[in-house]
């Protein structure tokens, strides 16, 4: 069962300030929501009761039949076009169009052995709003082509008296939230698409070395990653990237320096340099690949009373960056470029200065001439343009600067431990009931900054969710949670970049199927911050043509509610509004 969450709002904002399958993982479902798991529903996912987690994409080669060798293989091919609804201009995409295919490969031995292996292939093109030319469907500018090819799981299981094994690309889940699972935090996540993707981000495998072994009722498993994989992230090039979202953005015009930095990477780089540019500039300082700098951690899982009990210990990196950035240079690096754009005849003056021949005094009378007939706001526009070339390149006794890129833009990765608890049980025969927490004594956060870009600090940090799940046959479902995100040791003047000292996060999502054969299936589903008064909703219709395909007709909408605060994530991202059109065919 896909589930929403609200952690690719929490990242997105924090990051500036926190499947399955015999056929491949796929995340792509624009916002759409799977209902909970029907025997008769194609691609459900299969729960577990605890103490036999499910840690692989699938659990289809668990009921394969002894015998000879058998093989799978399956696939996928999903096209998404997205249209934006509001052209607020400032670089905006207006259309963004999306082409996957996945691959899957699965043979399991009469022992129960299992190599598993999934890969997926994706192509995409995005536009900006085309500036003040009239806007039709496909004018844009920047138009931006690019492929992926992406190994997903590819893992090796052996099961065996004394230990299971599985060792490779993976997924391990640990959460048991309905929409957020604060404990679920071995995988990073991939969050280049936002609200876009899906409304539960999806989890990137990595190499890792994962045994479980029950003792009676008690399960207990034992992960350990020996290299370190960060989240992906757009910080800029896309809609959902924080830097894009807030360029132009008037609720977040006072971030000092953010224009002149976006304005220099933009102008230095290609669109489509921008998203192979963008993890080297997320990972300028990592961790060094030695075993010593792996991660590890634990799980015991059990059933009490007819409740699922779980708790988990993980000491790892954190995926979020510790994001250094020079507001002073790029602020200085803003008014020299507002000097080209709106003082045009001072930059003439400043231009004239290099003929000058200073030995012969050659030329400095009509510089001086230029300089008199200046109207005064060029004038202290060229004189702060040369106070701010004097910071970039001098100190304060005049000597020449020695800067490094490390200087001006730096980003690195600090340890974190988290303590995980995690319950579910079934209430009145029907209703599902899960809750998750987790603690973490030093979380990477992002805290606002009103002179330039938000400031990196290191914070407790604890989270909860609570949900609740109904079913009514095949034709009718309803999930809804309550999600908390709290951040300890604040200071009376420190804000947590978009969400403050805490996020108070209310999900909820129905749908109603009807016609044989579940062929129409309606969705409304939704988040509302309730502290901020934030608002997304996620409508989408979809007709089942056959087993295999279905074609949907959706939408994202951000809205700040009346008496909102417009530095929350909506009013980040208000300007994503979208319509979509999408459709899959599995195999």
């Amino acid at each position: 069962m896909k589930h929403l969450s609200t952690s690719s709002l929490v990242v997105l904002s924090l990051l500036l300030s926190g499947p399955t399958a015999g056929q491949p993982v796929d995340p792509d479902e624009a916002t759409e929501i799977t209902r909970p798991a029907q025997d008769d529903d194609e691609g459900t996912e299969i729960t577990r009761p605890a103490g036999d987690e499910d840690t692989s994409v699938s659990s289809a080669a668990d009921d394969a039949p002894s015998g000879p060798f058998v093989g799978r293989l399956g696939g996928y091919f999903y096209d998404k076009w997205a249209f934006d609804t509001r052209h607020d201009g400032n670089r905006e995409d207006v259309f963004d169009v999306r082409t996957k295919l996945g691959l899957s490969a699965e043979v399991t031995t009469p022992s129960m052995t299992r190599a598993f292996v999934s890969a997926r292939f994706s192509h995409f093109v995005v536009g900006e709003d085309a500036a003040d030319e009239e806007w039709y469907l496909f004018n844009s500018r920047n138009v931006k082509w690019e492929y992926e090819a992406d190994l997903l799981e590819a893992y090796l299981y052996i099961p065996n008296d004394y230990v299971n094994l599985r060792v490779g690309n993976q997924i391990v889940r640990w959460g048991s939230g309905e929409f957020n699972k604060p404990s679920d935090v071995l995988n990073p996540q991939d969050f280049r698409e936002g609200l876009f993707n899906d409304l539960e981000v999806p989890l990137i495998p990595v190499f890792m070395v994962h045994l479980d072994r029950s003792f009676g009722p008690v399960n207990l498993s034992v992960v350990w990653e020996p290299f370190f994989t960060p989240n992906r992230t757009n910080l800029f090039g896309q809609d959902w990237g924080p830097m894009s979202a807030m360029y132009g953005n008037p609720a977040f015009s006072s971030l000092g320096g953010m224009t002149g930095m976006y304005d220099m990477v933009s102008g230095l780089l290609s669109p489509k340099l921008e998203d192979r540019v963008q993890p080297l500039m997320l990972a300028t300082d990592p961790p060094d690949e030695r075993l010593e700098n792996g991660q590890w951690g634990g799980r015991a899982a059990t059933s009490f009373l007819g409740v699922d009990v779980a708790v988990s210990y993980f000491y790892g990196w954190d995926k979020l960056p510790w994001i250094h950035v020079n507001s002073e240079f790029f602020g200085d690096l803003a008014v020299i470029q507002s000097l080209a754009t709106e003082h045009p005849a001072a930059l003439q003056v400043l231009q004239g200065i290099s003929k000058v021949n200073f030995s012969t005094m050659e030329g400095v009378p009509e510089m001086l001439k230029a300089y008199d007939e200046l109207a005064e706001e060029d004038k202290e526009a060229l004189q702060q343009a040369m106070d701010a070339v004097n910071r970039m390149l001098f100190d304060e006794e005049g000597n020449l600067k020695e800067i490094a890129i490390s200087d001006i833009f730096n980003t690195s990765y600090r340890r974190q431990q988290t303590v995980g608890l995690s319950l579910s049980t079934i209430l009145f025969s029907r209703v599902g009931l899960k809750a998750d927490a987790a603690f973490s004594p030093s979380r990477t956060l992002f805290l606002e900054n009103k002179t330039g870009f938000p400031s990196p600090a290191s914070k407790p940090t604890i989270s909860y969710s609570i949900g609740l799940d109904y079913n009514r046959s095949t034709w009718f479902d309803a999930l809804i949670e309550f999600y908390h995100f709290h951040v300890l040791d604040l200071a009376s003047d420190e804000r947590v970049f978009v969400i403050g000292s805490d996020l108070y996060m209310l999900t909820a999502a129905t749908h109603l199927r009807l016609f044989d054969f579940d062929q129409l299936e309606l969705q409304l589903a939704g988040m509302l911050e309730l502290k901020m008064l934030n608002l997304f909703l996620f409508p989408k219709v979809t007709w089942k043509a056959t087993d295999n395909f279905r074609i949907g007709v959706g939408a994202v909408v951000a809205e700040v509610l009346p008496g909102g605060d417009e530095m929350g994530p909506a009013g980040l991202f208000d300007r994503n509004d979208a319509a979509y059109f999408d459709l899959k065919y599995s195999f």
